[in-house]
């Protein structure tokens, strides 16, 4: 058997962009996603 390398993590990054996209949770509160069209149970007090 021959010698094993061990590498560790040295960095992690992540670039978040805010407002809009297609992130469903980061949009404006008019926008379309949010309304009855793309979420039609919501109009039952229960699930709003």
């Amino acid at each position: 058997m021959g010698e094993t390398e061990i590498f560790k993590i040295k960095d992690v990054r992540a670039y978040v962009v805010k407002g809009g996209g297609a992130d469903y949770h980061d949009q404006s509160a008019n926008h379309w996603i949010l309304g009855y069209i793309a979420t039609p149970i919501s109009i039952y007090p229960e699930h709003s």
